[in-house]
């Protein structure tokens, strides 16, 4: 829906009367060869077109910042192209949060390094949201829609909720921590639709624990895939040195008995830390700390099993830790 010449010039009249700012200027108050200058670098705009003036150059020669004419908003930032938006398009502005140096709309940075003060960067920002506000209502809603908590509300039939959580700021990642008094606290009164939003949401947390649970396993997978590698490579390796002590011992069957040697090293070896290579295997969280006391605690015995148990995960960190000391304490 486009503006109103009118409406447009009325929201500009009535903010400039409380805006007092070296480089924000406001028709019919813009200086001629300021506006001249600028006017330059924003071709094809005729000087009466111009509401508002934003000057930001340090030089007063006003080729970047903003201009708002009765259709569109104009914005220059640093040395490149000016770029046209049409007030009918116009869906949101706003400043950055970690800098009020930042003008975003629609939610791309439009200006930077802004040299306005940043109160009088706020009252701008409060009368485009006005113009954008009034020229687009009957949008704000499809707008919004196509956001993914407004497809989400579409899917569950909560479309003409939309504009509530919007006025509220609600993302979709806050939709897990919402709850029946937060709902009505937004203003949906109707119990049947907060009935709706909430079963929404714990099939939306469904779905999000499906997802993490195929995350974790996949994670798994490449635990066991990197570990299988690694027991390979020593085999290898462990093989190969067996085979060169043979050779080196220069006995008739040294090169053949370090190939047989070699590999039952290993298998010794991985037997005696089975608990590690399950935990390693499986990605556990304290594999490390299992692997230490493997090496250090597996000739117990006790401990030894106790630590396969806490790797394969029958029982929890506590249990594994009594069951541990006392082992070590009875050895």
């Amino acid at each position: 829906m486009a503006p109103t010449t009118d409406h447009v010039r009325a929201v500009v009249a009535r903010h400039a009367e409380a805006t007092a700012d070296n480089r924000v200027f406001f028709h019919p108050d813009i200086p001629e060869h300021r506006l001249a200058s600028a006017l330059t670098a924003y071709p094809g705009i005729a000087p009466d077109d111009v509401l508002v003036l934003l000057d930001n150059t340090e030089t007063g020669s006003a080729t970047e910042g903003l201009l708002l004419t009765e259709n569109a908003i104009h914005v220059r930032n640093g040395s490149g192209q000016a770029q046209r938006l049409a007030l009918s398009d116009l869906r949101s502005v706003e400043l950055a949060q970690q800098s009020s140096h930042v003008l975003k709309i629609n939610g791309v940075d439009a200006q930077t390094d802004i040299r306005v003060h940043p109160e009088t960067m706020e009252r701008l920002v409060a009368m485009l949201r006005e113009v954008a506000g009034s020229t687009n209502a009957t949008s704000a809603e499809e707008t919004f829609a196509s956001d993914p908590l407004g497809t989400w509300l579409e899917s569950i039939g909560m479309g003409h909720h939309a504009r509530l959580f919007r006025e509220q700021r609600v993302e979709l990642s806050h939709l897990p921590g919402l709850g029946d008094g937060d709902l009505r606290d937004m203003g949906v009164d109707a119990l049947g639709d907060r009935r709706t939003v909430l079963v929404g949401i714990a099939a939306l947390k469904q779905r999000e624990g499906r997802a993490t649970g195929s995350s974790e396993e996949k994670l798994r997978r490449d635990h066991a895939r990197r570990f299988d590698r690694r027991c390979f490579g020593a085999t290898v390796v462990v093989t190969v040195l067996c085979m060169g002590l043979g050779v080196y011992s220069e006995e008739p069957d040294g090169l053949l008995g370090g190939l047989i040697l070699g590999p039952l090293v290993c298998v010794g070896a991985y037997a005696y830390s089975l608990p590690a290579a399950i935990a390693f295997r499986k990605g556990h969280r304290h594999r490390w700390a299992i692997l230490i006391a493997n090496w250090l605690l597996g000739l117990t015995g006790v401990a030894w099993i106790v630590l396969l148990c806490y790797a394969m995960g029958l029982f929890g960190a506590a249990p594994a830790v009594v069951l541990g000391c006392a082992a070590t304490r009875r050895k």
